[in-house]
């Protein structure tokens, strides 16, 4: 599981940039790379607030976002195939967290509630799902109802709801793949190492101080 903040990150950038740990006296403060983290997974993850009233009823958290994470890895697992959540979405009834899984191409598969897929056999609901691929999650797995490897789907895009970055804290867990850390950090320092100060030039000859 991911255990990155903007703390962490901004303390790793900082400690990159002077070569030891972070001072007010630094030319870049956190509070601007904690501003920078967050504009970089808005756009990473192509973040757009969540305004819609779903028809179920359930209440959305203000501040909630739909955040898109692409090319998640899927795995053959039997007869089945299986992935991983990139990040834990907002936890809603229903999964509703996990808005969308799709295959990139148009096609989005039915979400089940944990354990019905092992109903799929049964008459009615193989009637009802009828030519359609569904999945359904316990924790941050998700387990579809047939192998889709099989079908050359070898990744899947996810829309997760998540908050707006600017809700987060400085120790709130980020939605980010710890794989994109490097990556983050990578931006970051280009983007900030053009405004540290030149080191000082210090003079080998004493200043005279006295009035002539």
């Amino acid at each position: 599981m991911p255990n990155i903040t903007k703390r962490l990150l901004s303390d790793q950038l900082l400690f990159k940039l002077d070569g030891s740990f972070p001072e007010v006296s630094m030319a870049v403060q956190k509070q601007d790379v904690w501003k920078a983290i967050e504009q970089w997974i808005n756009s990473k993850f192509k973040l757009k607030h969540f305004q819609e009233t779903l028809p179920t009823g359930e209440t959305i958290p203000e501040g909630a976002s739909l955040a898109t994470y692409t090319g998640i890895a899927v795995t053959s697992s039997g007869d089945k195939s299986i992935c991983t959540l990139p990040v834990m979405p907002i936890s809603l009834p229903r999964n509703i967290g996990v808005y969308d899984i799709n295959n990139g191409k148009g096609y989005s598969f039915i979400p089940l509630q944990k354990g019905q897929i092992n109903l799929l056999g049964q008459e009615f609901l193989a009637n009802t799902l009828l030519g359609q691929i569904c999945y359904e999650i316990a924790g941050r797995n998700v387990t579809f109802s047939q192998d889709i490897t099989l079908l050359k789907m070898d990744t899947v895009d996810m829309d997760l709801m998540v908050f707006d970055m600017s809700k987060y804290s400085e120790t709130d867990i980020l939605p980010l793949p710890s794989d994109m850390e490097q990556q983050l950090l990578d931006d970051l320092y280009k983007m900030f190492a053009p405004i540290q100060p030149e080191p000082a030039t210090v003079s080998n000859y004493p200043v005279n101080l006295q009035k002539q």
